[in-house]
């Protein structure tokens, strides 16, 4: 409640002492929600307790929002290694492989899943593009992993993650499309992939019509008001 009301500080000296997994967890998910995953090593130096495999997956994600990719991808490699069958850590993986691709003007400062990038102004270099297919192979993973999983949630994140992706591959655009038209028709109240087709001017059917100008009138048409932070 603290975090919430941004009683950042006071939240986490409630915490204290760091002696457990659970504590430690809960104190860098309110760095991580507080966009403040770069004090994330501040935090680590005052515990001297096991770090678990659902640690590391936090720690992954306070580093990718600090654009610390290369301890990103260290820790959620160790996640994954303890944890093989989890698909969130698998789209967390690809996630750091999308923003290793993303040039610095256009990465948000605290962002985590993928962004709107214009295809027409964005042509990746070879290496840029080795990372986007890097990415949609960890998606790929994770999405054979929700079989597993009834939460449908993860794996509409997964799709999401893909759809934003593949789209920065020209041989993958029309993929990317799509996969976008599928996903509307059975979740057709995401608001990001709604936006996504109206900014690609693709066809939508009269009920994505209708919510989409409801989002206008709500001055919620900017597809980054939805993203995690």
């Amino acid at each position: 409640m603290l975090a919430r009301e941004g009683k950042f500080d006071e939240a986490l000296s409630m915490l204290k002492p760091l002696d457990k997994e659970n504590v430690l967890n809960a104190a860098l998910h309110i760095l991580f929600e507080q966009g403040k995953g770069y004090m994330a090593e501040d935090i680590l130096a005052q515990v001297s307790v096991k770090l678990t495999h659902a640690t590391m997956h936090i720690l992954s994600l306070c580093n990718i929002q600090a654009r610390e990719l290369s301890k990103a991808e260290i820790e959620i490699q160790k996640a994954i290694a303890d944890f093989p069958n989890s698909p969130v850590y698998h789209l967390v993986a690809g996630l750091i492989d999308y923003w290793r691709a993303i040039p610095e003007d256009i990465s948000d400062a605290k962002g985590i899943i993928p962004v709107f990038v214009r295809t027409d102004s964005f042509v990746p270099t070879a290496e840029q593009t080795e990372h986007l297919e890097a990415a949609l192979k960890h998606y790929g993973r994770a999405r054979e992993l929700t079989a597993s999983y009834s939460n449908r949630l993860i794996l509409s994140e997964i799709s999401q993650a893909w759809i934003l992706t593949a789209c920065l591959l020209p041989y993958k655009k029309k993929d990317a499309d799509r996969a976008a038209l599928e996903m509307l028709k059975c979740d057709p109240d995401n608001s990001v992939i709604l936006l996504y087709a109206a900014e690609q001017k693709l066809e939508l059917n009269d009920e994505c019509i209708v919510k989409l100008k409801r989002l206008v009138e709500e001055g919620k048409a900017n597809p980054n008001h939805y993203y995690w932070k």
